[in-house]
């Protein structure tokens, strides 16, 4: 699982770890294909990933990390890579 695979990485290794894996899911949701995920790096907005797949995208997070996340994380983070990190920094097990 996502979980097993951050807690086995070190701590430099999660961000890239999650952030790839939240990729995978945004591509899923917007129904792209693989050859889109440069796009990604643009941000949730400019994606188009509007507040319904935000919820979708927070509710397959909480079941992947197995922890609660605040209401509209999603969309509250501008790009993955900023939201992996805030969820890194929130998850009881890998927070400082």
């Amino acid at each position: 699982t996502l979980l097993d695979r951050l807690r086995a990485a070190d701590a430099g290794a999660r961000q890239e770890l999650l952030t790839s894996s939240i990729e995978d899911h945004v591509l899923q949701l917007l129904n792209w294909s693989e050859s889109k995920r440069k796009d990604l790096l643009r941000g949730f907005v400019a994606i188009g990933l509007d507040s319904l797949l935000a919820v979708d995208l927070q509710f397959r997070l909480q079941t992947e990390l197995k922890f609660s996340l605040p209401p509209g994380t999603g969309l509250n983070q501008p790009t993955i890579g900023d939201l992996a990190e805030f969820l890194l920094s929130q998850h009881p097990e890998f927070s400082v």
